[in-house]
């Protein structure tokens, strides 16, 4: 029981640190921005919806295109935790 309750609390504690980026070294030049890596994904994501969308066209004429992935970012007061600078908050539109 107590080796249970040792692993929980040392994934807590990997989680948190993974969560607040202190599992990451921030070397300059080294990682994009969390801002750009987010509008990357969004970029590919959504032509993968399309490019879905146009082979389900093929076989169904009347297949409906996709809405596109969308993010926001957050405001101040919905932020839990200080996250490093080259990160962002964002909120996925599902």
């Amino acid at each position: 029981m107590a080796k249970i309750k040792k692993d929980t609390n040392l994934r807590k504690s990997i989680l948190q640190a993974a969560i607040t980026g202190q599992l990451i070294s921030n070397v300059e030049g080294e990682t994009k921005t969390g801002k750009e890596l987010l509008d990357k994904i969004i970029e590919e994501r959504n032509a993968k919806l399309l490019a879905d969308w146009e082979e389900a066209k093929k076989k169904n004429p009347k297949a409906k295109k996709p809405a596109p992935i969308v993010a926001s970012e957050i405001t101040e007061d919905e932020i839990p935790f200080e996250i490093p600078k080259s990160w962002c908050w964002c909120s996925w539109g599902i």
